[in-house]
């Protein structure tokens, strides 16, 4: 009798150990992911506004941004006085290409969070994208007075003035954020961008090395660091800075074509073809592309036609 008893209890542990491993699987299937762990989530609590948010981030983050819409404005309704989903919803509309929605969506958030000032930065960055420079500065001019340590709205003031003309005026601006934030790549990327539009290369250089420093995953900085060096004249150390662009994005357009023309430009014509060629199979409609594909073509030709007319030289 002690023998059956025992060997029940072994079935009943393994049989408890077999559930919770199952129970594990199960749970960890639920949170491999953000967008899984809050789908859960939503499931389990459809009342909570949190949840809702939440998820929204996750399916933005996932690039879903119509189905993102609808959980921040869940969430929104959920919460009225809760400012994040509003600010949210802003931020998706943008994307989605809606201005005159995007903005109200940031008002309401500003007007349940006066003190929002990534609410304002956000609608500077929606003024920038309409090139609506003076209401933008106005904007981001608001998120600084509301807090002047956010370094980001320093730098997207000075991003504004560049694109606007005013490399030089961007300047202060960039320097303050660096003050701020020493560590802010993007800070020392936007300063090589001023100095290249310059001219002054060999300091527009430095600061992109800076941005690649702090950032060694940075392919702004590894393409724009690429062009500078070429034009100084070391065309294999842009070719290596271009290959490191491509390490981090591989079909990065900028980086296949200025590659591609390093390539030609330093006589490796067969190897500038092949670059040209997959680019073109990645961008079929992009002119400038095919334009440099079609030279590419026409020089090794007549490098061909004249190494035949050579040998039949007498």
């Amino acid at each position: 009798m002690k023998e059956i008893l025992f060997l029940s209890r072994t079935v009943f542990l393994w049989t408890a150990i077999l559930f919770f491993l199952v129970g594990t699987h199960l749970r960890n299937r639920i949170w491999e992911n953000e967008l899984t762990l809050w789908q859960d989530v939503v499931h389990k609590s459809p009342a909570r506004a949190r949840g809702h948010n939440n998820l929204g981030t996750a399916l933005y983050t996932n690039k879903d941004y119509n189905a993102a819409l609808v959980s921040f404005s869940v969430a929104a309704d959920l919460s009225p006085l809760w400012s994040l989903p509003k600010f949210n919803m802003g931020i998706t509309l943008r994307d989605l290409g809606n201005t005159p929605a995007a903005l109200s969506a940031f008002n309401d958030a500003i007007a349940l969070n006066p003190h929002d000032y990534k609410a304002y930065n956000n609608i500077g960055l929606t003024y920038v994208a309409e090139k609506r420079w003076a209401a933008a500065k106005t904007a981001f001019e608001k998120a600084i007075s509301l807090n002047p340590y956010y370094y980001e709205v320093y730098v997207n003031i000075a991003s504004m003035l560049m694109e606007s003309g005013e490399p030089v005026a961007a300047v202060p601006y960039l320097e303050t954020a660096l003050k701020l934030y020493p560590r802010y790549a993007k800070g020392y990327y936007s300063l090589g961008l001023v100095y290249q539009q310059q001219g002054e290369l060999l300091r527009s250089a430095e600061y992109y090395q800076r941005a690649i420093q702090l950032n060694p995953v940075y392919a702004d900085a590894y393409v724009n660091l690429g062009v500078v060096t070429n034009l100084s004249g070391d065309r294999n150390a842009a070719i290596r800075l271009f290959r490191a662009a491509l390490n981090v994005d591989p079909g990065r357009l900028d980086a296949l074509n200025n590659l591609a023309i390093c390539l030609a430009q330093s006589g490796q014509l067969d190897k500038a073809l092949e670059v040209f060629q997959a680019a073109s199979l990645r961008y079929p409609d992009d002119e400038e592309l095919a334009l440099n594909l079609q030279r590419t073509r026409s020089l090794l030709a007549r490098k061909s036609g004249a190494s035949v007319r050579q040998e039949r030289q007498p």
